[in-house]
């Protein structure tokens, strides 16, 4: 029932910079029914470093979410980071 004070605003604040590279990359990804292997590989990287970011930044609030969201992405990418890294690898897109 009560105004948010500073306190709260700071962590909305930091929050919204926090999930606006999440919301980019979930959008990318859900432009298409079938995202490529690179185009994932290419944001779920680009999350886990966001994240570490975070983790080591300054903010304790955000390192704090960060760091149970990186825990989560890690799971998930130890199971599929080398098959998306294969296709990475194969995209000639990616040869000199």
């Amino acid at each position: 029932k009560q105004p948010p004070s500073a306190e709260n605003w700071r962590h909305v604040e930091t929050l919204c910079t926090f999930l606006k590279p999440l919301f980019e990359a979930v959008s990318t990804l859900g432009v298409n029914e079938n995202p490529s292997a690179v185009t994932f590989f290419h944001e779920v990287w680009k999350t886990q470093s966001d994240l570490s970011r975070a983790i080591a930044g300054e903010d304790p609030y955000a390192a704090g979410i960060a760091k149970a969201m990186k825990e989560k992405v890690d799971k998930y990418w130890r199971e599929c980071s080398l098959v998306l890294a294969m296709a990475v690898v194969m995209d000639p897109r990616f040869k000199k």
